[in-house]
């Protein structure tokens, strides 16, 4: 009840949101993602293969959502990468889901090996860092709550 349905097309794609009345979703058809300008977003849809590409040497991460609660980046990391050192973030959740390949996790004093279909989160405080442990490569999605800017770091490194 009070719900509405909105339909919008872009890029040959027609894209059906069920929602509140609140603003509709909002999609920047320049970069292929959606964002959001402040205003209530009532969700995201990113169909396969869509989001801003961002190029990483051979490979490419991928960002999917940027909204003030949360961003997701798909993120790809080949045999070669040396991983992320252990660190910490007191301002956000940081958290992993494996989506191929192999990766070694540090959690707090713990150092666990991973593969397709774990899930790592590290609460606000947690000593942190992965590496791709496999042959190939490591695919995993990456999810920030809050949104602290990390697609934005991506972009500008």
């Amino acid at each position: 009840m009070g719900a509405r349905a909105g339909l919008q097309c872009g890029k040959g794609l027609l894209r059906r949101v069920l929602a509140p009345r609140r603003a509709p979703l909002r999609v920047d058809r320049e970069r292929g993602i959606d964002s959001v300008s402040g205003e209530a977003v009532t969700g995201v849809l990113v169909p396969p293969g869509s989001g801003e590409k961002v190029p990483r040497g051979p490979r490419y991460h991928r960002i999917l959502a940027e909204l003030p609660e949360l961003e997701v980046v798909e993120l790809r990391f080949g045999p070669d990468f040396e991983g992320v050192e252990p660190h910490t973030h007191s301002d956000h959740v940081d958290s992993f889901y494996v989506l191929d390949g192999e990766a070694e996790f540090v959690m707090g004093d713990e150092v666990v090996r991973v593969g397709p279909g774990t899930y790592v989160a590290a609460a606000v405080g947690v000593v942190h860092g992965f590496r791709n442990v496999g042959d190939g490569e490591l695919r995993m999605l990456n999810v920030h709550a809050p949104n602290t800017g990390f697609a934005r770091r991506l972009r500008d490194a």
